[in-house]
C-alpha cells in the first residue's frame, strides 16, 4: 500500500504589511485568519536586480531552446506568443477566450484566446508533452510552468537551492528527477550565448 501524505497548513505567526499599505487598519486586524488558520500575504515583484530569487530552467520546447520560469501561482502554463509565432507552432483557438492579469491591483489584463497542445518540453532529465496558453510574456521568459504543471507532476520545490524534485510516482520517466536552476545547470553545450 502506498503512503500518501496529506498537506496541512503549518501554524505560524501572522506576517502582514504595515497598515499604510493595506488601506485601513481594520482590514489588517481581520486579515490574520482564514478558515481557522493564520496566513501570510506575499507579493512578488519582478526586478532585474534579483534573478536569484526565482526558480528558472533552460529547456527545449519541441526542440526549440526556451527559458522557463517555475511559477506555481500562475493559473495556466504559458508560452510567449513570440516563440509560438517565430517557430510556427500550431495555434488552437480556445473554446472560451478570456483574460488574465497579475496580482497587482490595476495591473494590465492580457487577452487569452489561443493555446498550443502537446508540445514536448525537455528540462534536464524531464520530458513530457504540455499544453500551454499563448500570451505576450515579457522578454525574460519563454515558458511559465504554472498550476497545471504542479497538479500533474507534483514538483517539490527547494527554495533556497532553487531546484525542484519531481517524485518517481509522478515523473514521466518513473524515477525521481532533480531539476536544478539554470544558474547551477547551464544549457548543455551552448555556453553563455544560449539565449543571445
Amino acid at each position: 500500500m502506498q503512503y500518501q501524505q496529506m498537506w496541512q497548513p503549518a501554524a505560524r505567526p501572522v506576517t502582514d504589511l504595515p497598515p499604510g499599505l493595506w488601506g485601513s487598519q481594520r482590514q489588517n486586524q481581520n486579515a490574520g485568519m482564514q478558515n481557522g488558520y493564520p496566513f501570510c500575504r506575499y507579493y512578488s515583484t519582478k526586478t532585474s536586480r534579483a534573478p536569484e530569487k526565482l526558480i528558472r530552467f533552460h529547456g527545449r520546447l519541441a526542440g526549440v531552446p526556451v527559458r522557463c520560469l517555475y511559477d506555481p501561482g500562475a493559473d495556466f502554463n504559458f508560452l510567449a506568443h513570440s516563440v509560438a509565432k517565430s517557430n510556427h507552432f500550431t495555434l488552437w483557438d480556445l473554446d472560451e477566450p478570456t483574460a488574465c492579469k497579475g496580482g497587482l491591483n490595476g495591473g494590465p489584463q492580457l487577452p487569452i484566446s489561443q493555446e498550443v497542445k502537446g508540445l514536448p518540453l525537455c528540462i534536464q532529465g524531464f520530458s513530457a508533452p504540455l499544453d500551454l496558453i499563448v500570451v505576450d510574456l515579457d522578454d525574460d521568459y519563454d515558458v511559465m510552468l504554472g498550476m497545471p504543471f504542479c497538479e500533474e507532476y507534483i514538483p517539490i520545490p527547494y527554495y533556497r537551492e532553487k531546484a525542484l524534485t519531481i517524485p518517481a510516482c509522478e515523473s514521466p520517466t518513473g524515477r525521481d528527477l532533480l531539476l536544478l536552476d539554470s544558474k547551477e545547470y547551464p544549457a548543455e553545450g551552448e555556453g553563455e550565448d544560449f539565449f543571445s
